[in-house]
């Protein structure tokens, strides 16, 4: 019985131990910068071309967000974002307001995702200068609208006035339309069609140096119409923005180093800073070719491990409003583009700003190794995600500075 319970003793701390063994675990691995977790030889390129290039056919109808307003630059000019939009009501049978019931009033309500502080306005109280005008032609449902598409607008205006907004505690924009458009609801009736129709839409400018980026999907961003008949009130809602065709047109005014823009040229070769703005402003262009024409005859052979774009900023301290992400894509030699297949991998960096590198950081390792297997570099095309829905920009550092953007790669052969 004693050799029974001693073998047993022993089992159990034969199993005790075996639980206690350490093994290998990846924790703490995403913490590591992924470009020091490759051996092998290291090299870099630097390009030998770079141009700034007009985004001119930015599509922007039907998007979540868009944006309201004017944003001035000192350095670079500015840019006028309007809004055109239908109205449409979003009930299925027809409305009918008879004629004993009165529109007490119609407010029109834009919920504001951020105000921006812009170079010229950043107090937190503003007085937002807002025109709402009835267009005579009305937006197309399910046409597609770019950021030079307008439509004409007729002699009625809505709305002409100022609204107090403070950054800090407000959320939205609402203004008390007048009697030109409750006078298109008391004593009609209307199927869907002829209500849009009738009221055709409205276009929504904002003056005054102050930019906003308005949240089409939200209920909240609608028309509202009080009626009362006697002693009952009642309130109907009719859509803009999401369950209505919409569209952003941006009207820029190019200055400084972007000034040949406004002389009608598509592009402009850049050494110093490269611009990327939003708004249908300017993406960026850059070629390897000479890198990697070289490169690929050197080493016919190479496999590459990891490479990375890295895109430092031609002042780091321009930080306070960068942009989020800067998307990359391969240039082909028929003109057209595609993403660059790494930045839909959750690996390494993906676009985003890194402050201890003062660099936006893409990692491009596939894309790297298929430029080297086809021999040549037809140009790798920059551009902001966020170009309909925020103002944000940035300078980066050109190929004639110190440091400057480059691809920093680790390859074995």
């Amino acid at each position: 019985m004693m050799r029974v319970l001693q073998f047993t003793l022993i089992l159990l701390a034969s199993l005790l131990l075996c639980c206690c063994t350490e093994e290998e675990t990846d924790l703490g691995l995403g913490l590591q910068d992924p470009s020091t977790l490759y051996n092998g030889l290291r090299d870099t390129a630097y390009c030998d071309a770079a141009c700034m290039e007009r985004d001119d056919s930015l599509l922007t109808s039907d998007y979540g967000s868009g944006l309201l307003g004017l944003y001035n630059d000192p350095l670079l000019g500015s840019t006028e974002a309007v809004v055109f939009s239908q109205i449409t009501f979003p009930y299925a049978n027809n409305m009918h307001i008879d004629s004993e019931t009165t529109v007490d009033s119609a407010v029109l309500t834009l919920v504001v995702s951020t105000l921006h502080t812009t170079p010229t306005n950043s107090d937190d109280v503003q007085q937002l200068q807002l025109e709402v005008k009835q267009l005579s032609e009305g937006p197309i449902t399910d046409t597609h609208y770019y950021d030079y598409s307008e439509l004409p607008v007729s002699d009625v205006t809505f709305f002409d006035g100022t609204v107090r907004f403070d950054r800090n505690a407000d959320t939205v924009i609402r203004m008390r339309l007048n009697d030109s458009f409750k006078a298109l609801l008391e004593g009609h009736s209307y199927s869907q069609d002829e209500f849009r129709d009738a009221v055709k839409g409205i276009r929504i400018r904002m003056a005054g140096g102050a930019m906003a980026t308005i949240n089409f999907n939200a209920a909240r961003t609608c028309i509202t119409a009080f009626l009362r008949n006697d002693t009952v009130k009642t309130e109907l809602t009719f859509n803009i923005g999401a369950k209505a065709t919409h569209f952003n047109r941006f009207i820029n005014d190019f200055q400084g180093p972007l000034a040949p823009f406004a002389n009608g040229d598509d592009t402009i070769a850049a050494t110093d800073r490269l611009y990327l703005l939003p708004m249908a402003g300017c993406n960026v262009r850059l070629s390897f070719n000479t890198f990697v024409r070289r490169f690929s005859q050197a080493h016919p052979n190479a496999v590459v491990h990891y490479a990375e774009l890295l895109l430092p900023l031609a002042n780091v301290a321009d930080t306070a409003s960068l942009p989020e992400l800067i998307w990359a894509y391969k240039c082909s030699a028929n003109g057209g583009v595609a993403p660059v297949s790494d930045m839909s991998d959750t690996k390494g960096f993906d676009g985003h700003y890194d402050a201890a590198t003062g660099c936006y950081r893409l990692r491009i390792t596939r894309h790297m190794q298929r430029l080297l297997l086809e021999g040549s570099d037809n140009g790798t095309l920059l551009l902001l995600d966020s170009r309909r829905s925020s103002p944000a920009r940035v300078a980066l550092r050109g190929p004639s500075q110190s440091a400057p953007l480059r691809i920093d790669m680790v390859y074995t052969e």
